[in-house]
């Protein structure tokens, strides 16, 4: 249970019982800037309605060891992750621990992996106008043509980047890309998207920590040159 405050570091937390009708339920409220964690199953809603502090973690619900981090670095255990792998010290994973898809070269370690979806760009034509059957299976368009780009998905599978490479394995295709052939990289709330020397279309993969995989890559490019 949370003890000192993470809002002003200074107050100590008390447990209130709110007491209604039918139901009981509990907050935490420092007795310094009156911050108050209203208990969300096993986590804490921070709310500074009735204090004087301000914080960008207002309305935030997040765990006691992230509040704990919050007190210790005004961070997230996410955020201090983060920075310390822009700070180039990425993760090393056991690779005996780990069910991996892939046999890793010599010297080879991995810092991430997740289950995801691989997408390319395919491009959709749409007309404008009439058609007219030539004959079977063909078609004669009249009047005005617009494309656009719609992500495909082309496979399932898993996502692993080690030192060396980017690697996608999935039912029907596996993508193995080396770092050094990655030119560019885009982060989406829901995945990323990299392009690579000497193929014109990107690649996307779906993730639900993009920004966690983006930091790595970016890192992983940089310590490979």
């Amino acid at each position: 249970m949370l003890d000192s405050c993470p809002i002003c570091k200074k107050g100590k937390i008390r447990e209130i019982e709110i007491k209604k009708l039918f139901l009981k339920s509990r907050k935490l409220v420092c007795n310094g800037c009156n911050a108050e964690f209203k208990i969300r199953d096993n986590n804490f809603e921070l709310n500074l309605s009735n204090s004087s502090k301000e914080s960008r973690f207002n309305g935030c619900v997040l765990s006691e060891e992230d509040w704990t981090s919050v007190l210790k670095h005004d961070k997230t255990i996410r955020e201090v992750m983060l920075e310390e792998i822009k700070n180039g010290n990425l993760p090393v994973l056991d690779a005996n621990n780990v069910n991996l898809p892939i046999i890793l070269k010599k010297d080879e370690k991995v810092h991430l992996y997740e289950n995801s979806n691989f997408y390319e760009p395919r491009a959709i034509r749409n007309y404008g106008g009439m058609s007219f059957r030539v004959f079977k299976g063909v078609r004669v368009y009249t009047g005005q043509g617009e494309s656009h780009d719609e992500q495909r998905l082309i496979d399932n599978g898993t996502i692993i980047l080690t030192n060396r490479r980017l690697i996608f394995s999935g039912r029907n295709r596996t993508v193995n890309t080396d770092l050094k052939k990655i030119i560019n990289l885009t982060q989406y709330s829901d995945g990323f998207q990299i392009n690579k020397e000497n193929k014109q279309k990107p690649e996307l993969y779906s993730t639900s920590r993009a920004d966690m995989w983006c930091a790595c890559v970016e890192t992983a490019i940089k310590k490979s040159v």
